[in-house]
C-alpha cells in the first residue's frame, strides 16, 4: 500500500470485488487513518516510514476481512452446478431478511 513516500489508497492499494460494495468506503477509512497516523508523527524521513509501516498494519486486518467477505460472496453468487444453485437459494430464502445486512453492520461499527 506503499513504497518509499508514495501511497496508494482505495483500489489501487487493496482492491476488493464489487460484490462486497465497500471499495469507496475503505479508501476513505484509509485517508482517514492516514491522516491520524501523520498527525501523530514528525516530518522526519524515518518517522514517515514508521507511521506508513503503522498505517498499513493498522489497515491490514480490516482490508483481508472485507476482501475475503467480498470474495466468499462472489464465489457463492456464481455457482453453476444445480444442486449447489438449489442449496444456495434455499439457505439465502431460510436466512432472516437481515443476516447479510447485520453481517456487514459489523463491520461498519468495528473500529477502524
Amino acid at each position: 500500500m506503499y513504497n518509499g513516500r508514495v501511497v496508494l489508497v482505495g483500489d489501487p492499494g487493496h482492491a476488493v470485488l464489487p460484490t462486497a460494495g465497500t471499495g469507496a468506503t475503505l479508501a476513505m477509512e484509509s485517508a482517514a487513518v492516514l491522516a491520524e497516523e501523520l498527525c501523530r508523527s514528525t516530518p522526519s524521513y524515518r518517522d514517515i516510514q514508521h507511521t506508513l509501516l503503522m498505517w498499513q498494519m493498522r489497515r491490514g486486518p480490516r482490508i483481508a476481512r472485507v476482501r475475503e467477505e467480498g470474495n466468499l460472496l462472489a464465489t457463492a453468487i456464481t455457482w453453476t452446478n444445480p444442486l449447489a444453485v438449489f442449496y444456495r437459494n434455499y439457505m439465502a430464502a431460510s436466512l432472516p431478511g437481515n443476516y447479510f445486512s447485520d453481517s456487514m453492520m459489523k463491520l461498519l461499527y468495528d473500529p477502524i
